[in-house]
């Protein structure tokens, strides 16, 4: 940028460069604002269970431990069948078979002083909104020993 002085003579240009120490304030006055002000979110979807490794092999709950086992199935396409230790949960609907499934696994846990761990057996080829509707009510019911099966194909 180039500037004449009103006194100077007509041959006279003085060169006026630009002032950065102000843009560099501000730069760093954005910086810790944005530094300050970020928001960190939280890891959603983070589920609390074990999941087995895919080189072991699988083995079934034994009946005589202390554990809650489940298992979802499907007789046929839409037609979903829960079992609780064995035991068919009531319940026609979807709905009423997870509110059933919610009943009977807190009954389960009023009788335990610390509940047992609970272990997920689900088919293979079973849609995945089934499994998560059980882990929302281990989690609607504070359970935090909740494991899965290895699938069986």
């Amino acid at each position: 940028m180039a500037r004449r002085r009103a006194n100077a003579g007509l041959g006279d240009v003085e060169e006026l460069g630009m002032q950065l120490t102000p843009m560099i304030d501000v730069i760093f006055q954005l910086l810790i604002f944005f530094i300050v002000n970020i928001k960190f979110r939280t890891l959603e979807g983070l589920l609390k269970a074990f999941l087995p490794k895919a080189d072991t092999v699988p083995t079934r709950p034994d009946p005589n431990k202390d554990q809650v086992f489940i298992k979802i199935t499907e007789a046929s396409p839409g037609n979903l069948v829960l079992l609780v230790n064995n035991q068919p949960v009531g319940g026609t609907t979807e709905k009423q078979k997870y509110k059933s499934l919610e009943e009977r696994l807190g009954g389960i846990k009023e009788g335990f002083e610390k509940m047992p761990p609970v272990i997920i057996d689900a088919d293979a080829r079973l849609p995945y909104r089934y499994v998560v509707y059980a882990l929302n009510v281990c989690g609607k019911l504070d359970l935090e020993n909740v494991m899965f099966m290895f699938p069986q194909q």
